[in-house]
């Protein structure tokens, strides 16, 4: 199957329960290339490619700690800064080529409503209708000519709840209003039932389900994406004495402390920065990395060894 612009389109995957995945449109332009930061494996393979077309509707879900937030956010920056550097009019003056909003617990239409309007600055008055906002919303994201549209946290949208139906339906509407390409990205979503029924129907045929996984470090393929995660993570840290690269000298140890999992990557790197920024050095400690392993390794060592009581029950006398 194809789309209106000639490329190849391929259906839905599953997801699989207990993973991370990302939801990609299925009518996607092969003429806008965005290159994003490898958070996930799923992430780096296929969000290079993002659509901004109207016709463009994608997706991202996740486990915690896989980077599904994190791989939202850089997809969002780097499509930004791509229009901007490229000086596209999408990114001129009083445009927003990117807007991002995180669906708050126990949502309803109007509540999710209101945060896009809280990200894009529009007053919201006490006697507007939900109609209202719908219309507000719409007509700023078409006239700031909005490309991407990002929604995080889409597992609270859990369609046991009438309410969350309402904020679910309400995303539909505000695409089928605006041009653009939305994306989603949650938490175990398999069992919100956004995915399943009638309305998990619509959403299949509009998204593509890409699933993020821990990065593994086996093959030689596997080694040189984790080392793409690292440099780009040493990159985001503004060490001034941070030689670039060296960073490598620690991926073995950087993906046993992690389990390749980037969301635990990201705090461990962002907490050692702050390490480095308070004490002076301005660079990473890869000997520190070094003994943190050891102790966790000790300390699993430990609890493994440790004798168990007997639980032999004593006979009344």
């Amino acid at each position: 199957m194809r789309g209106a612009s000639g490329h190849e389109l391929r259906g839905p995957r599953v997801i699989q329960p207990g993973t991370s995945s990302i939801l990609a449109g299925r009518r996607l332009r092969a003429d806008t290339a965005v290159r994003s930061l490898p958070a996930s494996r799923a992430g780096s393979r296929h969000a290079q490619r993002l659509p901004t077309s109207r016709e463009a509707r994608p997706d991202p879900l996740g486990e915690p700690g896989q980077g599904k937030t994190t791989s939202l956010v850089e997809i969002g920056r780097a499509h930004e800064r791509r229009r901007r550097d490229t000086g596209h009019p999408a990114a001129g003056p009083g445009m927003l080529p990117v807007v991002y909003v995180a669906v708050p617990a126990q949502c309803s239409a109007k509540a999710l409503m209101h945060e896009f309007a809280r990200f894009l600055g529009l007053p919201v008055l006490s006697r507007m209708t939900y109609g209202d906002l719908l219309e507000a919303v719409s007509n700023a994201l078409r006239r700031c000519s909005t490309e991407l549209v990002l929604v995080d946290d889409v597992h609270h949208l859990d369609l046991k709840y009438r309410q969350n139906v309402e904020a679910s339906d309400m995303l539909k509407q505000l695409s089928e209003r605006c041009g653009g390409t939305f994306v989603y990205a949650g938490i175990a979503v398999e069992g919100t039932g956004l995915l399943d029924g009638s309305r998990g129907g619509q959403i299949g045929k509009r998204f593509e389900v890409h699933v993020a996984l821990p990065f593994p470090l086996i093959s030689t393929a596997e080694k040189a994406r984790w080392g793409d995660l690292l440099l780009a993570m040493e990159s985001s840290l503004c060490l001034a004495e941070q030689r670039p690269g060296s960073i490598l000298s620690a991926a073995p140890t950087l993906h046993a402390l992690t389990g390749g999992e980037i969301g635990l990557l990201k705090d461990l790197l962002q907490f050692a920065a702050l390490s480095a920024m308070d004490d002076g050095t301005e660079k990473l400690d890869s000997a520190a990395f070094e003994r943190d392993l050891a102790r966790r390794q000790t300390a699993a060592t430990l609890h493994t060894s440790k004798p168990r009581r007997s639980r032999t029950p004593v006979s009344a006398a």
